[in-house]
């Protein structure tokens, strides 16, 4: 009889201790994604999500805006069927997901909660709008100037944020350092041919572009980390502004584009058309929720400040189409760049908004 007792005594000894180390786990995990060290692993993987998007978005809209044999030189077309392409793929993604039942294992990102349609309708709006102006620039050879003046993205959205209209950011001297160093190293890293007058169609392109993205970044902020209230899911917020997107570029490119519009069933080459605007629209979808989450979890200030990182993902393309390589003055600018990712969090550690997680630097 002793012999059982202590067979039964030590399988229910490792039962406990299987316990305990199953709980502690479930501890361990707890903590870390409630932890800002979740928020920090978050945000590098979204970033990069972004950069992946933006890249190949960008390598296709200059392929197929600039390439004479596809005949599809309509920035404001491409920018309706990417955006509608991207909202089904978004709609798709989440009806896979409620069929699975696996909306609660992403947790914020695809909460259902009430947003504001008007504020919806807006954003894609500017999204449709930022794709427009950014076909205009890279569609022009002399962009370089448009590009210099793009880079002014963040220090311009942390000084708009932080007047008193919007009192949607503190203007701290950290931050503001942080935007001039990401702007400044976005300019050293852009290359491309010696500044023209060429290039002045292509600098109002990037002015509107400016506004443009400003606006999408401090709405966004407004709409996915409100003082009060739930906190929204991305991908719904997503799916709605591509939408949204989808039906103004629509709208545009028949009032400004209607030769393409209407000239879209006789294409000489539909399947290269076609195949280049999936690939943009799918690169549209995982961007826009990129930035969307990205912006939810950090700033808007945080959201304009990629904007100089968009040259690591035009930088490439650039120096295919000049036949020059990538110079030390480039790389220069890139590492300022990242230098102002570790200068943005440094600040957020001595000073964080309502809502917003405090970072990690």
């Amino acid at each position: 009889t002793s012999s059982p007792m202590r067979e039964f005594r030590g399988q229910s000894t490792g039962s406990g201790k299987a316990a305990q180390i199953h709980q502690r786990f479930r501890s361990v995990s707890t903590q870390f994604l409630e932890s800002s060290w979740q928020r920090s692993s978050e945000v590098v993987f979204w970033t990069l999500i972004v950069f992946a998007g933006d890249y190949i978005g960008a390598v296709y809209i200059q392929r197929l805006t600039t390439t004479e044999d596809l005949e599809f030189p309509f920035p404001f077309l491409t920018a309706f069927v990417s955006n509608l392409v991207a909202g089904f793929l978004v709609i798709l993604f989440l009806f896979a997901l409620d069929r699975l039942d696996l909306r609660a294992s992403l947790g914020e990102l695809a909460l259902v909660s009430e947003v504001d349609l008007k504020m919806q309708i807006i954003l894609g709006i500017l999204v449709t709008c930022e794709i427009g102006a950014a076909v205009k620039v890279l569609s022009n050879v002399h962009h370089t100037m448009a590009s210099w003046f793009y880079m002014l993205t963040p220090v311009a959205t942390i000084l708009v944020a932080s007047s008193n209209f919007f009192r949607m950011e503190v203007l701290q001297k950290e931050l503001l350092t942080a935007a001039g160093v990401a702007s400044f190293g976005g300019i050293l890293a852009v290359k491309g041919p010696l500044p023209s007058l060429e290039g002045l169609r292509a600098l109002q392109w990037a002015m509107i572009a400016v506004v443009i993205t400003v606006a999408r970044c401090l709405l966004t902020q407004r709409v996915m980390a409100p003082a009060d209230g739930t906190r929204p899911g991305a991908l719904n917020v997503a799916k709605a502004v591509l939408l949204a997107g989808s039906t103004v570029g629509a709208e545009l490119s028949i009032v400004y584009e209607w030769t393409g519009f209407w000239s879209l069933p006789w294409l000489l080459n539909k399947g290269s058309v076609c195949h280049m605007l999936f690939i943009i629209g799918l690169c549209d979808a995982i961007s826009v929720i990129g930035h969307t989450r990205l912006i939810q979890i950090t700033s808007a200030t945080f959201g304009a400040l990629l904007v100089p990182f968009h040259t690591v993902t035009v930088l490439p393309i650039e120096a295919q189409s000049l036949g020059a390589p990538i110079t030390a003055i480039n790389w220069l600018g890139l590492v300022l760049c990242a230098t102002s990712a570790v200068m943005y969090f440094k600040a957020r550690k001595s000073g964080v908004p309502e809502g917003y997680s405090l970072m990690p630097c």
